[in-house]
């Protein structure tokens, strides 16, 4: 009895904290969570978006946090939180990751060299914090004192030589309010819902 009682608990806290990210995306957005293999372990990713509508309107895509989901053997890939950020980045500029995984109507990039490219709009937090979650997993989600995103804005075009649709950066800048405390990653939380002081992250701003 007990053990089912436990597992209610956690069902509810999960579900309330679902509802909780869906209602920080902003207006207009649709919101989703993915699995993505990151460096042979699997981590659900909660992400904003929305799908381009005509020429005007880009897709766009804010990463709201990500955590890596439970394995036994616990599933080590001995990476660093700055390159989980960075491979998370390198699936979702993808432009079969709008196709396939959020399921965005398909449109024909042009050729390279052309005006009126595809543009894919992507934020990232600059400034993270880690919670303890009720199934003993860290999630790692923006810093609620700092809002400072870093934007990066891919074009899209279709190479004919290596014949393949190819992602270029065309800018990319920071958003927000610029308030991340400084210092190195603190040590996970132990407590369940217990969070992180806030950290510093690097993000492809800075290696774009």
């Amino acid at each position: 009895m007990k053990k089912i009682l436990v597992l209610f608990v956690v069902l509810f806290c999960l579900i309330i904290m679902k509802n909780e990210t869906k209602a920080q995306c902003p207006e207009g957005y649709t919101y989703t969570q993915k699995s993505m293999n990151i460096g042979g372990c699997n981590y659900a990713v909660e992400l904003c978006y929305t799908c381009r509508i005509l020429v005007e309107h880009n897709a766009n895509v804010i990463l709201k946090s990500f955590r890596k989901l439970p394995t036994i053997p616990e599933c080590d890939n001995n990476m660093t939180t700055d390159e989980v950020l960075a491979e998370i980045n390198n699936q979702i500029k993808t432009y079969e990751f709008f196709q396939i995984v959020l399921g965005c109507p398909p449109f024909q990039p042009p050729p390279c060299g052309t005006p009126f490219l595809e543009l894919h709009t992507f934020k990232t937090p600059t400034c993270l914090q880690k919670t303890m979650m009720p199934d003993s997993t860290i999630k790692y989600a923006g810093c609620p004192s700092d809002t400072t995103k870093c934007v990066i804005i891919y074009e899209y075009c279709w190479d004919p030589i290596e014949e393949k649709i190819v992602a270029n950066v065309l800018s990319h800048y920071y958003e927000g309010n610029g308030m991340c405390p400084p210092g190195e990653e603190p040590a996970d939380p132990i407590v369940v819902w217990e969070s992180s002081t806030c950290f510093g992250v690097i993000t492809p701003c800075e290696y774009y």
